[in-house]
């Protein structure tokens, strides 16, 4: 079978267990998932981290993000963006004094909120990487939605990838390909998974 199709079988096997946590289970995932984030000597030291805007049952790990920016380091989100007509991703700095997100952000590509202004981070600075995702395995592949946004914001990253999710979308093997980016740990409610 054709790799492309058992992605598409998998996203919908995965989307399903993702759908069942809801409401205040996802939140205690996510409380669950940022205690474990906090264990991770790499990620307390970096400097820059990028995160991400929940969408679709990803968890919700704003509070965390928030937390970091309050630490002093740099926080920063992706950014859809348009050059020479080509629709592009790039990180962009979360500005500094908005501590509640209201101000600064506006709805962008796929109705995701992004940073308005702030200015653009190169992604060889940035030290860790939250990345969301459909599922994971334990060789530290990631499957997204299908629209390559991370595989070309990881593309040329040095910074440490941590997929996040919940329990659920962990399993043994996934199907990827050469241009897909593997993650250097998994975190979920219940492990932390360190790939190599």
């Amino acid at each position: 079978m054709p790799v492309e199709k058992r992605k598409k079988e998998w996203r919908v096997e995965l989307e399903e267990r993702r759908r069942k946590l809801s409401g205040e289970a996802a939140g205690r995932v996510a409380k669950m998932v940022a205690e474990r984030l906090n264990a991770i000597e790499r990620l307390a030291d970096a400097e820059v981290v990028a995160g991400y805007w929940p969408v679709n049952g990803e968890l919700d790990l704003r509070s965390f993000l928030k937390k970091m920016g309050g630490k002093g380091k740099t926080v920063c989100l992706p950014r859809r963006h348009s050059d020479g007509g080509k629709l592009d991703y790039e990180m962009a700095e979360l500005e500094k004094g908005d501590a509640d997100w209201n101000e600064g952000l506006t709805r962008g590509g796929f109705g995701i909120m992004e940073p308005l202004g702030g200015k653009v981070v190169d992604k060889t600075r940035i030290d860790a990487w939250l990345v969301p995702g459909v599922g994971f395995d334990r060789d530290g592949n990631r499957l997204g939605r299908g629209g390559g946004v991370y595989d070309e914001l990881l593309d040329g990253a040095s910074g440490l990838k941590i997929g996040v999710g919940s329990d659920c979308q962990v399993v043994e093997s996934l199907p990827s390909e050469e241009h897909d980016r593997k993650m250097d740990a998994i975190v979920t409610e219940k492990e932390t998974i360190w790939v190599g």
